[in-house]
């Protein structure tokens, strides 16, 4: 009784144990997926099935039929290739290399692009979506059909051909039971587990065992088995998850992680992705089994709200997850990235810094504080001491007392290690950076250069006086702990012992360089906007040699930062993602690769000590847990899809002999590259008629078959610095010549020529000239048509984007168009140490003019009265139109003493002639509200300062301009009181 007892406690006690750890999940990451849709070709969104066939090409069954990835598009496969065209209930690859399909009327299989269907030995195939089609031993095929169990094996029919055919399981094998009602089935090293009739069975060495309660398994219809490479043996029925470890013989129940009701689904599915990790999925989340702890992807972590259909996961370790009505996802970078954004604590998705804290954690700055993520956390939380600065930090930094430091605005604060509070330290402006370089810390400020001495323990920032107070950019450190500085003049080597500054490179407007980096050789990489990145070689204290690096090997047109890592690879960060120099060739990775945001923000780029890659966006924080492997060259296949001629598909076999015709050959290729890598580019070459390569587009080769030729084409997937990255297909086409050119007519004419050499030379000549004509003007008619399709397309892309950008009626910017080059903006003013002045001009009593005249005389002062505020501005202000009778001037670099004077002539100018109406004269006037940009101004919060000037110049008049009131005390020292901010 008491060892029972104690069976019985050491039972309750090992489940409470695994409910705790299943019930725990660790924190799930913010997730990018690449969507396929009816845009990519998947015209059905329902993926009940993926896998890719013996070369790598991506498959989808779908309640549509199948539909393949050729590289560019989803291509529907149906009765043309023997393929069924109804809805598809399973799919699954077996290790012969055959694709196999289910659907109501039959089991199919794929071999070298064709369908075949299985014989039917057996009652018709219906397998639903909860059956299972798998391979056992010996290259039989089993499926399940209702209930029963069905074996489908090779055999030679009467014609002696080999095919497939189906037959009951238990004919194919004695001593099956007929009576056994079969759920699920899996292969294993030691045997086929199968679900059957409440419980599990196994089959193995012809007998079939049941296990029950007994063995761990609940009563339970397991529909779905599976085997991962550990050994470790999965069943998943509708209301329990059991599992059987390699070296155990009791089932264990894993249930309780996943509350009521998710398991019973219409499309059960379990994977294993390339880490050995257990996928599974939940009506509409995925679950994946790390070590001890489930994390879940739903909703909140970039899954839309819809049923999960199908998991697959590739021989690359991509995984991919059919959404019901909503297509086709791929987990962009998965295994590879790590992803963070407000869902995960962070208190603003914007990043500015990242700085390690010593322990392994992770210090951020945002544009709403500072947060902080502990070792081996998955949330992110305030900084605790740093809650008061919910402002954005621009910079943070740790020196080697632990010290953490960080800006915002014009103040630089430090938090001593194990202190609570901050201590302050005002700076003459806008600091961009921090950078320690041995025991000290530096700081970049619009103003000059500052630094904080170390080992000193109430030192405070000072003024590096050999720059004086000319405004900094960036701060690199060398190899020897050198520091280097860009500033608004050029690039500087500093040494902090003798209190010097070297001018290595001059700069200016041609040569405005932000960001810097020093390699391991000593040399300067540096990022000019708009221009691209420089590597300087220098010798003493001059460059003697500059190389550049632009479009189309950088993706960025405005560089953010530029790193050099302990491998010596160079990373660039901007608006386009991160180009990353390694192993001699450049390479990209963005969105499509698993970065959370394309615009990286500066400064927010880290390695790791592990070598991982930190990555700060204006969208959130990306982790790159593995550079290599995401850097790594990734091999594709190339294969002949179809050849037509004249619109008849005839078969693709090299080398492929075409009659003489006036059709066109078309020749369509596939590629296995379906992930959307930025540098693949399938290209051909055919040489003797072509230099080189050239890029293929619309993944097909078009040639007239009237032009006799034999030519040899190539076919082959390179990057963009014209590295292969696939095999190489080929294709020998022979357009054979007409019969009056084949080889009996020429015996014709070489008899006929005895007596008539003269005239039959003078007939093939003319004739050959005239075949050369005709081939002349087709290449000319072709070339003119692909010109014009390009103009057209090209001014059909500028017409939309202008319509994106400008007001259909004024022809100036619209609202969100103007509203962008605010955000840009206020940035640049701020760095650069400049004004800016953001005005609202409104039409007084325009709904006179539109209630008197009517609407289209109110659409034509609008127009009037655009043209002329257009022509009173500067080539580098800005207008737009705000809605209705309102406009919004940027007046960037302009005094704010001079704003009022300037708005003034503005007003004056635009209201100095009248606008004439049906003839008669109008004099039309204008009330302006303007603000100054202060420091803490966000874009809506400048615009309502000036919408607020504008409503009390409405208020006071109209015809005149007005500010703020919060304004004139700032900027006119000792004004008289009372004065209420309006000029007219």
């Amino acid at each position: 009784m008491r060892g029972s007892k104690l069976t019985l406690v050491r039972k309750a006690t090992y489940s409470l144990w695994m409910l705790a750890w299943l019930v725990w999940p660790a924190g799930a990451q913010h997730v990018q997926f690449q969507v396929y849709g009816q845009e990519q070709g998947l015209e059905n969104l329902v993926a009940r099935g993926i896998a890719t066939d013996e070369q790598g090409f991506l498959w989808v069954a779908t309640e549509a039929g199948l539909y393949r990835w050729d590289g560019s598009k989803f291509m529907h496969v149906g009765a043309e290739a023997g393929a069924t065209e109804e809805t598809i209930a399973r799919m699954f690859r077996s290790s012969t290399g055959h694709l196999w399909v289910s659907s109501e009327h039959g089991l199919f299989y794929e071999s070298e692009g064709k369908f075949g269907q299985v014989v039917a030995g057996a009652p018709a195939p219906n397998i639903g979506a909860r059956g299972t089609i798998a391979e056992l031993d010996e290259g039989e095929i089993a499926y399940i059909s209702g209930d029963r169990l069905i074996s489908v094996r090779q055999r030679r029919n009467a014609n002696g051909n080999m095919e497939w055919a189906a037959e009951e399981f238990a004919q194919a094998h004695a001593g099956f039971p007929n009576s056994v009602q079969v759920n699920g089935l899996v292969q294993t090293r030691a045997g086929i587990w199968l679900g059957c009739d409440a419980g599990l069975c196994k089959w193995q060495a012809g007998r079939l065992t049941q296990l029950g309660e007994g063995q761990g398994v609940p009563k339970d219809s397991y529909n779905t088995l599976f085997a991962m490479r550990s050994g470790e043996v999965w069943a998943r029925g509708r209301k329990h998850l059991s599992h059987l470890a390699p070296d155990s013989s009791q089932w264990r129940d894993a249930a309780g992680a996943f509350g009521t009701g998710v398991l019973d689904c219409t499309f059960p599915f379990l994977a294993e992705d390339g880490q050995g990790r257990l996928m599974i999925n939940l009506v509409k989340k995925i679950g994946i089994l790390e070590g001890s702890r489930w994390q879940f992807f739903g909703e909140g972590q970039g899954l839309p709200a819809a049923m999960v259909s199908s998991i697959f996961v590739d021989a690359r370790g991509s995984v991919w997850l059919g959404v019901r009505g909503a297509g086709l996802f791929r987990w962009k970078g998965y295994g590879l990235w790590k992803s963070y954004t407000q869902a995960e604590g962070l208190p603003n998705n914007a990043l500015w810094e990242l700085t390690p804290d010593g322990a392994g954690g992770l210090v951020a700055g945002t544009d709403a504080g500072v947060a902080y993520l502990p070792a081996g956390a998955s949330r992110f939380a305030r900084l605790a001491g740093t809650e008061e600065v919910r402002r954005m930090v621009y910079a943070t930094a740790r020196t080697a007392d632990g010290s953490l430091w960080f800006t915002s605005d014009s103040t630089l604060y430090r938090k001593r290690a194990g202190a609570g509070g901050l201590e302050h330290f005002a700076l003459p402006g806008l600091s961009p950076e921090l950078r320690e370089a041995g025991a000290d810390l530096w700081v970049a400020t619009v103003k000059g250069l500052y630094v904080v001495h170390g080992g000193q323990p109430n030192s405070r920032p000072e003024l590096f006086a050999p720059l004086g107070a000319r405004p900094i950019r960036r701060i690199a450190t060398g190899n020897n702990g050198e520091v280097w500085v860009s500033a608004s003049d050029g690039v500087y080597r500093l040494d902090a012992s003798r209190g010097t500054a070297t001018q290595v490179l001059a700069g200016g407007p041609a040569l405005d360089v932000y960001s810097i980096a020093v390699d391991q050789e000593g040399t300067l990489w540096g990022g000019v906007d708009q221009k691209g990145l420089f590597r300087a070689h220098i010798e003493g204290d001059r460059v003697q040699r500059m190389d550049w690096v632009a479009r189309p090997l950088l993706h960025s047109r405005v560089i953010s930062q530029v790193i050099v890592d302990r491998r010596g690879w160079v990373w660039v960060s901007g608006d386009g993602g991160l180009d990353v120099l390694h192993d001699g060739r450049w390479s990209l990775l963005n969105e499509k690769s698993g970065l959370v945001w394309n615009d990286t923000d500066e400064g927010s780029f880290l390695e790791a000590e592990d070598g991982s890659i930190w990555v700060g966006t204006s969208g959130g924080l990306s982790h790159l847990l593995e550079p290599e492997k995401a850097l790594e060259t990734r091999m594709h296949s190339v294969r002949i899809l179809s050849v037509t001629v004249g619109g008849r598909e005839i078969p693709a076999v090299s080398p492929m002999r075409i009659p003489p015709g006036k059709g066109i050959i078309e020749i369509r290729v596939g590629t296995t590259e379906h992930e959307s890598e930025p540098f693949a580019q399938l290209m051909y070459s055919a040489p003797g008629f072509l230099d080189g390569w050239t890029l293929l587009g619309e993944s097909m080769v078009r040639m007239p078959q009237s032009v006799p030729r034999h030519a040899t084409l190539y076919f082959q997937i390179f990057d963009e610095s014209r590295t292969p990255v696939s095999d190489q297909a080929m294709l020998e086409v022979v357009v054979q010549p007409p019969w009056w050119r084949g080889n009996a007519a020429m015996a014709l004419y070489v008899l006929a020529a005895v007596g008539l050499v003269v005239l039959g030379w003078h007939l093939r000549t003319r004739q050959m000239r005239e075949r050369q004509r005709q081939l002349q003007e087709l290449v000319a008619t072709r070339t003119n048509e692909l010109a014009e399709k390009n103009r057209v397309l090209e001014t059909m892309q500028e017409v939309l984007e202008y319509k994106a950008t400008h007001d259909a009626l004024t022809g100036l910017h619209n609202r969100s168009a103007l509203l962008d080059q605010l955000k840009r903006e206020m940035p640049r003013c701020r760095r650069e140490n400049r004004p800016l002045v953001a005005s609202i001009l409104d039409l007084d009593h325009f709904k006179r003019i539109n209630d008197n005249f009517g609407h289209s005389v109110g659409d034509e002062v609008l127009v009037e009265m655009s043209g002329r505020l257009a022509a009173a501005l500067r080539a580098y202000d800005a207008s737009g139109r705000y809605g209705g009778e309102e406009f919004i001037l940027l007046l960037p670099g302009l005094d704010p003493s001079e704003a009022e004077h300037r708005l003034n002539q503005i007003r004056e100018e635009i209201s100095a002639q009248p606008c004439y109406v049906n003839g008669e004269p109008m004099r039309v006037t204008a009330s302006f509200g303007y603000a100054v940009l202060g420091e803490e101004d966000t874009a809506p919060s400048l615009l309502a300062r000036a919408d607020k000037a504008l409503y009390r110049a409405k208020a006071e008049g109209r015809n005149r301009v007005c500010f703020g009131a919060e304004e004139r005390e700032q900027e006119t020292a000792g004004a008289s009181e009372g004065r209420e901010g309006c000029a007219s």
